[in-house]
């Protein structure tokens, strides 16, 4: 196996990812998953930011992530509960119908945006399998049983770790892939 250049996928295909790393050092990673809460009329789910970066994110060589992956998996209580907490607050996402999906990757992707600074310090190449950018608003609450103590929004976009490095003003369409060079990282659109 090549050591160098160490590789994150985020998101990608299990197949693409068994054939690279098949060759080089790769850590399979996430950017979050869409999640299908299968609210009921007077549910609500409170779920967890699902997204897996290695601690050591700032020392990879390639990024990719891809957007394209729109796999949907079911909610799984166990994976939305905090087994150990540092603090005295039990914030989470909220999710409440009549909202039955819960995309959190542009969560993620805002969440990205600081280590997405840190690897444009150095010689790293970002490679991102497109979708259509979306705008996503998270509610967050504190657990409080059948009725969540709601304790404020925030809205991210999918592509909220590139907007600060390239202007990305609206969805485009077409067959054509631009490289765009910036400091020393490509993002490939």
């Amino acid at each position: 196996m090549i050591e160098k250049p160490q590789i994150l996928t985020l998101n990608l295909k299990k197949e693409v990812y068994q054939k690279l790393s098949e060759k080089y050092s790769v850590y399979e990673g996430s950017i979050g998953k869409i999640i299908d809460t299968k609210n009921t009329k007077y549910d609500h789910k409170y779920c967890l930011l699902n997204r897996d970066f290695p601690p050591n994110l700032h020392e990879f060589d390639i990024v990719i992530i891809d957007f394209s992956n729109k796999e949907i998996t079911e909610y799984i209580e166990e994976d939305n509960i905090r087994s150990k907490n540092k603090s005295a607050n039990n914030i989470y996402l909220l999710c409440e119908y009549p909202q039955t999906i819960l995309d959190t990757r542009a969560l993620a992707s805002h969440v990205l945006f600081e280590e997405i600074k840190s690897l444009m310090k150095k010689d790293a190449a970002i490679i991102v399998f497109q979708s259509e950018d979306e705008k996503i608003e998270y509610q967050f609450a504190e657990e409080n049983g059948q009725h969540p103590r709601k304790k404020g929004v925030q809205t991210c976009t999918l592509y909220e770790f590139a907007h600060h490095i390239i202007p990305l003003s609206a969805n485009k369409f077409g067959e054509k892939t631009t490289i765009i060079p910036s400091d020393g990282i490509s993002l490939i659109f």
